[in-house]
């Protein structure tokens, strides 16, 4: 991918990372935000989500995000009956990163550069198959200790035969503490988490 850059509006969220291929809904209480949705219906849907680093902060600036988020389309939005807030249905695409923060009213806008996902030399075709073999066995073990999991996610899991869209799946819909989420977010590398586990032992 090349490295042109994106302005787009940013929406703070509280909590939640968003992932590239996530379907989603969420709703939208904050004014920002609600601008910020409402400037992406206006033009071709795009906008830019990322989560804020405490969950308490009503008015987050550009410190108080995450840098690396997820560049989003806006399937569509619906507003509450009775309420201010909207219910919003996203699909993330793919990684984003804050450039540089154009305006901060009456909503968040930024330069977004899209992040590549990025491969070692060591990345051969035959060990990423072994680890998506192993990510798959792992995945196996989680599903027989949380019965609840859907059947269609351990379906999805094991029929996906891209690395990147593996680990994205896995790390969107399993039980994690958001910062932790961000972590696996901010890994470019579909088998560098493997990789640091497989050099610790």
């Amino acid at each position: 991918m090349d490295n042109t850059t994106l302005t787009l509006p940013v929406v703070a969220l509280r909590g939640l990372v968003v992932f590239p291929g996530s379907h989603i809904h969420f709703d939208v209480g904050r004014a920002k935000s609600i601008a910020a949705f409402k400037a992406a219906m206006a033009t071709d849907r795009t906008i830019f989500l990322t989560c804020q680093k405490q969950i308490d902060t009503d008015d987050p600036t550009q410190d108080d995000v995450y840098a690396v988020g997820v560049i989003a389309t806006v399937r569509h939005t619906l507003k509450l009956p009775g309420e201010d807030d909207i219910r919003v249905a996203i699909e993330g695409l793919r990684r984003g990163r804050i450039v540089s923060v154009k305006q901060t009213k009456p909503f968040m806008q930024a330069e977004i550069a899209a992040c590549p996902m990025t491969f070692s030399r060591k990345d051969t075709r035959s060990r990423m198959e072994a680890l998506m073999r192993q990510v798959k066995a792992r995945f196996d073990a989680y599903s027989q200790a949380v019965p609840e999991l859907p059947v269609d996610m351990m379906l999805t899991v094991l029929g996906e035969r891209e690395a990147s869209k593996l680990s994205d799946y896995i790390a969107g819909n399993i039980m994690l503490d958001y910062p932790d989420k961000q972590t696996l977010l901010d890994e470019l590398n579909p088998a560098g988490l493997s990789g640091q586990a497989d050099a610790s032992g």
